[in-house]
C-alpha cells in the first residue's frame, strides 16, 4: 500500500513539474528566456497544453504515466520544482481571480475586417466577455450615391457567417463569452425603428449569430433582443463576486414620435421599460451592473446646436440619435436607475464612431456620478466617411455637427473623445473595490481612460444629495455664447476664405490653359524663333 502512495505522489509531482514549465513558457518566456530540459523522461500521454486551465485560473493537473528512469532521482533532482510550481500556481490563481475584464464596441464592416488589426488586439486582451453594442454587421449598403438599401436575408446571413469565421474573432469566441444588442444596422436599415417589416427576420439571424438557444424566453417570448446576464469573478464555476450586464434593445419597439398614430417618442416599448424596471428593482448581489444601450445615453449634442441654429440641429437628430434627442424617455431612464439605490450603474453605448467617456456630476442624472462609455468604429471611424463634392456639401459636412474635431470645440463642451478605430474595456479590480473604464486604440493601446471608485457610484446615505450642480457642469459646456462666436467665426472665415479659393484656382486654371498650354502644345512657335535667328 505503501508504494502504491508512494508511486502516486511521484506521478502527481511530475504533474505538477509538467504544469509549471507550462507557466513558466506562459507567463515568463515572454519577459526572460528560460528553457528547462525534460530530454531524462519519456511521456505516453500528456497534451501539455491541456495542462493550462481555459478559465485563466491556476493550471489544472492531471495524474500523468510514471516516468520510465529511476524514481528515487527524479523526486530527489526535481522537489524543488513541485514546491515552487504549487506556490506560484496559488500566487496565479489569486492575481487571476481579483480582475474582471469586460471588453465592448461597435460598427463593424465585415467586408473591412481583413483591413485591420484591432480584432487580434480585442482577443489579446484575454476578456472575460465581449458584448456588442450594435452594428455588428452592415446589413443595409450603400451603393456609390444611392439610397441605402437592404440587401435581403441571404446577405444579412453571409455578413454575420463572415464574422463568424475571421480568424482573431473565432478565436476570441473559443474563450471569452460573447453577448451583444443590436442598432439600426444589424437591425437592417439605417434608424428603422418600430415600423421595419424585415424585423423578425432580422431577430432569428441576429440571435443565431450570439448562438441563443432555440427555446430560450429571448427568442420566443420578448419584443426584441434585450436580456440580462451575469458574469462572475470565476466566470466557469459561476462563483465570486458579480457583474450584471442588462443589454437595452433600441430599435425593436422605436418610435420617433413625427407621426399622429405613433402618439409620443417611445425608445424601449412597453414591455421592454417594464422588465428593465423589475431587473433594476429585484434583489441582486451584482457589485456593478453594466446597461448597454446601442445609442448614447448622455449625448447633448442637439442642445449645442439649437443654440447655434436650430436647422441643423434637427437634420442632426435625424442622422445621429441619442436619449438626449428624446428627453422624456431620458428622463424616464435617470429615473428608474436612481430608485435602484444599492446598484452602481455605468452606462455603455456605440454608434457614433468615435470613442469617448462622458462624465456627468452627481446631481445632473443621478444621485452618484453618472458615466457613458461609448465605443464605436471597430472598422470605421466618423472621419472616414466624409466625401466632399460640392460647396454646399462641403458646407454641410466639414462643420463640426459631422466632423467633430476636438480643437473645433470650447473647453469642456464635449468631453475626451478619439477619433481612431477603438475598442472599450471595462477592467475591474475586485481587490481594490475600484474599476478602469478605457477605450483602446487599434493596437491595444489606452486612448481614453477613466479610473472609478465603487464609492464614487453609490448614492449618497439617508437620502442627502451633493451641492446643486451648474448648468455648465452638467451640460459640459463652459459657455454657450464662446460656442455661438466660433461658430459665427467659422461662418464668417467660410466665407471669407472660400471665394479666394475659387478665385485662386481659376486664376491657375486661366494660367495653365492661356499660356502653359499654348507654349507646350503649339509646335509653331519654335519655329519661328528658329526663322528669325537664320534671317
Amino acid at each position: 500500500m505503501m508504494c502504491v502512495l508512494f508511486l502516486l505522489s511521484l506521478s502527481v509531482s511530475l504533474a505538477t513539474y509538467e504544469a509549471f514549465q507550462l507557466f513558466l513558457k506562459r507567463h515568463v518566456l515572454g519577459i526572460f528566456s528560460v528553457r528547462l530540459s525534460l530530454s531524462n523522461f519519456r511521456f505516453r500521454s500528456a497534451n501539455r497544453e491541456a495542462l493550462y486551465s481555459k478559465s485563466r485560473n491556476a493550471p489544472v493537473l492531471y495524474v500523468l504515466s510514471l516516468p520510465q528512469t529511476s524514481l528515487m532521482r527524479f523526486f530527489f533532482s526535481r522537489s524543488i520544482y513541485v514546491v515552487l510550481s504549487v506556490w506560484m500556481m496559488q500566487k496565479l490563481e489569486v492575481t487571476a481571480s481579483q480582475e474582471t475584464k469586460i471588453a465592448f464596441g461597435s460598427c463593424n464592416k465585415h467586408q473591412k475586417m481583413n483591413a485591420t488589426s484591432i480584432w487580434t488586439s480585442i482577443e489579446r486582451t484575454n476578456p472575460n466577455a465581449f458584448i456588442w453594442l450594435g452594428d455588428a454587421v452592415y446589413a443595409d449598403t450603400r451603393i456609390t450615391f444611392e439610397k441605402r438599401k437592404y440587401f435581403g436575408e441571404k446577405f444579412h446571413a453571409e455578413a454575420y457567417a463572415a464574422v463568424k469565421r475571421f480568424p482573431a474573432y473565432e478565436r476570441l469566441a473559443k474563450k471569452a463569452r460573447i453577448l451583444g444588442t443590436w442598432d439600426d444596422h444589424d437591425y437592417g436599415m439605417n434608424n428603422a425603428g418600430k415600423h421595419w417589416e424585415h424585423k423578425e427576420t432580422a431577430k432569428e439571424l441576429f440571435l443565431d449569430f450570439l448562438d441563443e438557444g432555440k427555446e430560450t424566453e429571448r427568442r420566443l417570448e420578448r419584443d426584441g433582443v434585450y436580456e440580462s446576464y451575469s458574469v462572475y469573478e470565476d466566470d466557469e464555476a459561476k462563483r465570486g463576486r458579480e457583474v450584471q450586464i442588462l443589454l437595452l434593445d433600441t430599435r425593436w419597439n422605436f418610435v420617433d414620435g413625427s407621426t399622429p398614430e405613433d402618439g409620443e417618442a417611445d425608445i424601449l416599448g412597453p414591455k421592454q421599460w417594464e422588465w428593465l424596471e423589475k431587473e433594476l428593482m429585484k434583489p441582486s448581489n451584482a457589485e456593478v451592473t453594466l446597461i448597454g444601450s446601442s445609442i448614447q445615453v448622455f449625448a447633448e449634442l442637439n442642445q449645442m446646436y439649437k443654440a447655434v441654429n436650430y436647422k441643423i440641429a434637427r437634420e442632426f437628430g435625424k442622422s445621429i440619435e441619442n436619449w438626449g434627442s428624446f428627453p422624456s424617455n431620458q428622463k424616464r431612464l435617470m429615473r428608474l436607475v436612481s430608485k435602484a439605490k444599492e446598484r452602481r450603474v455605468i452606462f455603455l453605448s456605440g454608434d457614433v464612431h468615435v470613442g469617448m467617456i462622458d462624465v456627468r456630476a452627481p446631481g445632473c442624472h443621478l444621485p452618484y456620478e453618472s458615466i457613458d462609455a461609448t465605443s464605436s468604429g471597430i472598422t470605421h471611424v466618423a472621419v472616414e466617411e466624409v466625401r466632399p463634392k460640392w460647396v454646399t456639401y462641403f458646407y454641410k459636412k466639414m462643420t463640426p455637427s459631422k466632423f467633430m474635431p476636438r480643437w473645433w470645440y470650447p473647453k469642456n463642451i464635449v468631453p475626451d473623445i478619439y477619433m481612431g478605430l477603438n475598442f472599450g474595456e471595462v477592467l475591474i479590480h475586485w481587490d481594490k473595490n475600484s474599476l478602469d473604464v478605457n477605450i483602446l486604440g487599434e493596437s491595444g493601446e489606452v486612448v481614453v481612460s477613466k479610473e472609478v471608485l465603487f464609492s464614487s457610484l453609490e448614492a449618497p446615505k439617508g437620502g442627502t444629495t451633493a451641492e446643486q450642480p451648474t448648468y455648465e457642469e452638467c451640460f459640459r459646456e463652459r459657455s454657450m455664447s464662446d460656442f455661438q462666436k466660433q461658430w459665427t467665426f467659422h461662418k464668417a472665415a467660410f466665407f471669407i476664405v472660400f471665394p479666394w479659393i475659387v478665385v485662386l484656382g481659376f486664376g491657375l486654371w486661366a494660367w495653365y490653359v492661356l499660356v502653359v498650354k499654348t507654349i507646350c502644345c503649339n509646335p509653331n512657335i519654335g519655329r519661328r524663333k528658329r526663322r528669325s535667328k537664320i534671317d
